[in-house]
C-alpha cells in the first residue's frame, strides 16, 4: 500500500473515531425513546441498525472493541426487546450500560489504548 493511501485511511480513521461521540449521543437518545410512544417497533428498527452499523464500520476501521461490544449488545436487544411493545425500565438501563462501554471504549482508542481489560471484563460479566 503506498504512503499517500495508508494517509487516507489513518484520516478517515481518526475521523470516525472523532465522530464516535456523536454517535453515541444519538444512541443514548434513541435507547431513551424506546419506552415512549406508540412506534416502538420501528424505533426498535432503528436501533438495532444503528449498532449493527457502528459494529461494522468500526471492524472495516480496525477497531475491534467497538465491535465486540456492538455484538452482544445486538444480542441483547434482538433476545429481550425485538418482540415486546416496548421497553421497561429495566432494559433501558441495560442498553445504557452498553453505551457506557462504548463511551469509555471510544475515549481510551482516542487517547491510543489497544488493549481493553477492563471493558472485556465488563463485557464477560454482562
Amino acid at each position: 500500500m503506498t504512503a499517500q493511501i495508508q494517509e487516507v485511511l489513518q484520516k478517515m480513521r481518526a475521523d470516525y473515531i472523532a465522530n464516535l461521540p456523536r454517535q453515541l449521543e444519538s444512541l443514548e437518545a434513541q435507547v431513551m425513546a424506546l419506552g415512549k410512544g406508540d412506534d416502538y417497533q420501528d424505533r426498535y428498527e432503528e436501533l438495532y441498525r444503528a449498532i449493527h452499523s457502528l459494529k461494522g464500520t468500526a471492524g472495516t476501521y480496525g477497531i475491534p472493541v467497538i465491535t465486540a461490544i456492538c455484538g452482544p449488545f445486538e444480542e441483547y436487544l434482538a433476545a429481550t426487546l425485538k418482540d415486546v411493545r416496548g421497553a421497561s425500565n429495566e432494559q433501558i438501563t441495560a442498553c445504557m450500560h452498553f453505551i457506557e462501554l462504548l463511551s469509555k471504549a471510544t475515549r481510551q482508542v482516542s487517547a491510543g489504548r489497544d488493549t481493553f481489560p477492563e471493558i472485556e471484563t465488563s463485557l464477560a460479566a454482562i
